[in-house]
């Protein structure tokens, strides 16, 4: 019996949508469930969004900060690889879980390591586990339908009111 291939999904947030379904199971058995409720997209985290230094890859809003009261998890535009979105997604589901009042803080770290993630808590990694997971549902969702996006490749604007003139018959510039 041959291998299907993934039914194509159209939006991201479809994607990311069926990644939860698929991972609930997973935050069930860890001891970290998540909340009934959980929404999902692709967006620019608040803050750190494409520094040269600090780049923060998700973000995830607390249910009391929304008016329906549900978590809202948001993974940054720039990442368009498979697993490395699902690790993010993970990353930010757990604050999803556990309340995002925690921060980085032992709860968070607790339900980090449990799920999979490993290294500085504030910007976990998949560990070699939670990677062999991770790749098999990027196989099973398909190619993440997004294209990532590249900071800085707009046109700059003119900063100054300062022009630039020139004579055309003896090449003076002022």
């Amino acid at each position: 019996k041959g291998e299907t291939m993934p039914e194509s999904i159209d939006t991201r947030e479809g994607w990311l949508e069926d990644a939860v379904m698929r991972l609930r199971p997973a935050f069930t058995r860890s001891g970290v469930p998540l909340p009934e409720a959980v929404k999902v997209s692709v967006g620019f985290p608040s803050k750190h969004s494409t520094g040269a230094r600090l780049v923060a890859l998700g973000q995830c809003w607390d249910a009391s900060a929304s008016a329906d009261n549900v978590a809202q998890v948001f993974i940054s535009p720039l990442l368009d690889e498979p697993v490395k979105v699902l690790a993010v997604l993970v990353h930010e589901l757990v604050h999803a879980a556990i309340g995002c009042e925690h921060g980085h803080k032992a709860p968070f770290k607790r339900g980090a390591v449990a799920m999979g993630l490993e290294g500085k808590m504030t910007s976990t990694v998949a560990g070699a586990a939670l990677t062999v997971t991770l790749t098999a549902m990027a196989d099973a969702l398909g190619q993440f339908p997004h294209a990532k996006l590249t900071p800085g490749t707009q046109d700059k604007k003119q900063t100054t009111r300062m022009l630039r003139v020139t004579c055309d018959g003896c090449d003076y510039l002022c």
